[in-house]
């Protein structure tokens, strides 16, 4: 979470402070001293740790018993109260409540201190034992913290080092960021982490992606064991460290150090590692023991938006060829809708390199996905006809709303990451009861290298791509028959 390092309004707490550090800071209309602040960030890191591993046990316990029905509702629950946390605390002390998320952001170069980290930590671990005893309390029982039925625990530390890597790189590229502008969305897009890694893997780790909070979980399940809380520390610590320098290579001005002219390398990174958990996020959704996710759309969605406001910014965005392909066709390289391709892959030749970063990455997340599952979805469609033609109308759909809001010269800015990703909820709702739903060919791709992997069979993924390139070729035909005012010089007054 962590806004307040980069907008601090509390410049004496140590975060990220623009200016030099004044004497005095004002609070809430008050003036106070150091000391008084320093307090102030510790309470709200310890209270907002309370209350996201409280809720996390009163979500979850309800349904571990045998005949007790699980809430389908508790991954969106932990991912509401965490963006809740994100926007009352950020202002008073970042609201990280996640010591991997305090580590990253201290491998910053604007980050906290050594001093304020480790009391942050401290805090944040207080936070969560203290949440974890309050929800046993009440329940007199809790769940224990350990990889899922039939899972290898080299599998659910891995889903927790990803996942938490996922999360803090979020954290970093869209709360944090000293030289980024200021935007909205950033405790929403951090929120939606949870909303993609919880269903994606909360059959295979817990979905904990947090050092405090697997603490607080360890302790309320002390008389089943204890000892868990270690191992996923040592995962989630190492996803946060690889967040912090991947960011410092993704953002150099972030470090002082000037921005390359030519930025393709950080684009096809960016490409690739979007097309990798959103293939990811699908495939794990979709082998879920002991049935697939009933939230596989949400959370796919929500792969994507989180994607979007980490990356988008870099290299535009795609993570799907079709949507690239849309792009190409619909932004002339000489005409008034040119920025959003330049500032992309610009030329056919960069082009095709995304679509080689977006495939290498859609493959080895689907790959990947296969092997932490034990076993791999089957890209079979119920009736060819019906799939097509669901493929074609909603890839149209999800690459006209891309060439609407990202790349129209009077689209909103704060909130394009939340359609684009809505359009993909719709067409997985729409479309995947039978067989549909990919809107994209890396993911499809994805999907059949993997079940070859298991089955030796291949080749769905073709009628899929072809369905869903076209949709993308009628999508930028849509543009120039639709909004013909975007291809005029200057847009009408």
């Amino acid at each position: 979470a962590a806004f307040a390092w980069a907008h601090c309004s509390v410049k004496s707490s140590g975060w990220r402070p623009r200016v030099a550090d004044p004497p005095t800071v004002e609070v809430a209309s008050c003036q106070v001293g150091p000391m008084e602040v320093n307090v102030a960030c510790l309470a709200s890191e310890f209270v907002g740790t309370a209350l996201l591993t409280f809720t996390v046990g009163c979500t979850v316990v309800p349904g571990t018993y045998p005949g007790e029905s699980q809430n389908p509702f508790a991954v969106l629950g932990i991912a509401a109260v965490l963006t809740v946390i994100v926007y009352v605390f950020g202002p008073v002390s970042g609201a990280a409540v996640n010591p991997a998320v305090t580590l990253a952001c201290h491998l910053t170069k604007f980050g906290p201190s050594r001093s304020k980290a480790v009391q942050y930590v401290i805090v944040q671990l207080l936070g969560g034992a203290l949440g974890g005893l309050s929800y046993w309390l009440i329940f007199g029982r809790a769940f224990n913290l350990a990889p899922g039925l039939t899972i290898h625990w080299a599998a659910a530390l891995t889903v927790e080092f990803l996942f938490t890597f996922l999360l803090c790189l979020v954290v970093l590229n869209a709360a944090t960021r000293f030289r980024g502008p200021p935007n909205e969305f950033y405790g929403l897009a951090i929120g939606f982490v949870i909303l993609a890694g919880g269903y994606a893997a909360g059959w295979i780790s817990g979905a904990v992606f947090n050092p405090a909070v697997a603490l607080g979980v360890d302790l309320a399940s002390f008389g089943g064991g204890f000892g868990w809380c270690l191992a996923y520390w040592v995962a989630e610590l190492a996803g946060g460290v690889a967040a912090a320098f991947l960011h410092k290579f993704l953002r150099p001005e972030e470090e002082d150090r000037p921005i390359p002219a030519d930025r393709t390398i950080h684009k096809l990174v960016c490409e690739a590692l979007g097309s990798f958990f959103l293939v990811l996020v699908a495939v794990l959704n979709l082998a879920a023991y002991p049935r697939p996710s009933p939230a596989a759309g949400l959370s796919i969605a929500a792969a994507l938006l989180v994607a979007i406001y980490a990356l988008g910014d870099i290299s535009g965005g795609h993570f799907n060829p079709a949507v690239s392909l849309a792009v190409l066709l619909s932004c002339p390289p000489d005409g008034p809708r040119s920025e959003f391709r330049k500032n992309s892959f610009g030329t056919p030749t960069g082009f095709a390199q995304y679509i080689g970063a977006q495939l290498v990455g859609g493959v080895g997340g689907a790959c990947i996905a296969v092997i932490l599952a034990a076993k791999a979805p089957v890209l079979a469609p119920q009736n060819w006809v019906s799939v097509a033609i669901a493929e074609v109308v909603f890839t149209f759909l999800l690459c006209f709303v891309v060439l609407s809001v990202c790349t129209s010269r009077s689209s909103p800015q704060n909130f394009t990451g939340f359609a684009v990703a809505f359009a993909v909820l719709v067409g997985i709702v729409a479309s995947g009861n039978f067989g549909g739903g990919a809107l994209n060919p890396a993911v499809a791709i994805g999907i059949d290298v993997a079940q070859a992997v298991f089955s030796m069979r291949f080749g769905a993924s073709l009628g899929y791509t072809s369905c869903e390139l076209l949709g993308a070729v009628a999508a930028a035909g849509a543009m120039f028959l639709l909004k013909p005012a975007e291809f005029v010089k200057s847009l009408p007054s």
